[in-house]
């Protein structure tokens, strides 16, 4: 089966979050976008990736808030052409109702601790990049108090070369909501 490229996965997800938007009043698919630019960032810094390394985690940020969202479920996501990798990361960081916060941050990096080295925690870095997102901007003290509180736990649970990297993160990104693509998608 042929993967869909990471620009096929974003017109999936704008697709998806149609309708939507933040409480600036910027469509939902700008998260996304933004989340998807920082995972970017953190991976290039941590390691030389592959194209396919860029696919997977690109398509995870795009879809992160899919299933929480959009009533859409792990098997839509396959029926629509989402290979298995990307559904459990997105799957991973699917919060139900029913989890408290913490105990979700804590399935996160549990998951990605059992992860070698050579694996890329893809969960914990998109989760980074949705809190380093959210806690730019107009947030409640407790709110912003709760992503660092996780933040810290993820650069805690991370291999050493982790943790400075999460540290140094270009805050800039945040403010250019244009979708990223691997460069063998650039220009299509």
């Amino acid at each position: 089966m042929t993967k869909l490229s990471a620009q096929k996965v974003l017109q999936l997800a704008t697709m998806l979050h149609e309708n939507q938007f933040r409480r600036d009043g910027k469509p939902y698919i700008t998260h996304p976008i933004i989340v998807g630019k920082i995972c970017i960032d953190i991976l290039e810094l941590i390691c030389a990736p592959t194209e396919d390394e860029k696919r997977i985690l690109l398509s995870a940020a795009y879809l992160h808030d899919v299933i929480e969202d959009c009533n859409v479920t792990k098997e839509g996501l396959i029926n629509n052409g989402i290979d298995e990798e990307v559904v459990k990361v997105v799957e991973m960081l699917t919060k139900s109702e029913d989890i408290d916060y913490a105990d979700y941050i804590i399935r996160i990096v549990e998951h990605d601790m059992q992860l070698s080295l050579q694996q890329i925690p893809y969960a914990s870095i998109v989760k980074y990049a949705d809190m380093v997102h959210n806690s730019n901007g107009d947030v409640s003290k407790s709110k912003l108090e709760k992503y660092k509180l996780a933040m810290a736990l993820i650069e805690m649970s991370m291999p050493e070369r982790f943790q400075k990297i999460y540290q140094d993160i270009d805050m800039s990104l945040m403010k250019d909501d244009k979708p990223v693509y691997s460069s063998e998608e650039d220009g299509a």
